[in-house]
């Protein structure tokens, strides 16, 4: 019985691990999407070097956000 109360907790945190890791790559996505459309549009830059600065960005952020 207690094995099984231990897996459970296991497999829940597991769960929600995967859970927050999967948010906040979804909001990498949206917000890497935002960042090159608003240095494309916006400022008229170079649309590969706004999607390169739009990787340094939401990068650093998911860094930050993962840990």
């Amino acid at each position: 019985m207690n094995q099984y109360i231990e897996i459970n907790n296991l497999i829940n945190r597991l769960c929600l691990s995967f859970l927050k890791f999967n948010l906040i790559c979804f909001f990498g996505l949206i917000l890497n999407s935002l960042i090159v459309n608003w240095l494309f549009y916006k400022f008229e830059m170079n649309e590969y070097l706004a999607k390169l600065l739009a990787i340094f960005c939401v990068t650093f952020w998911n860094f930050r956000s993962h840990s």
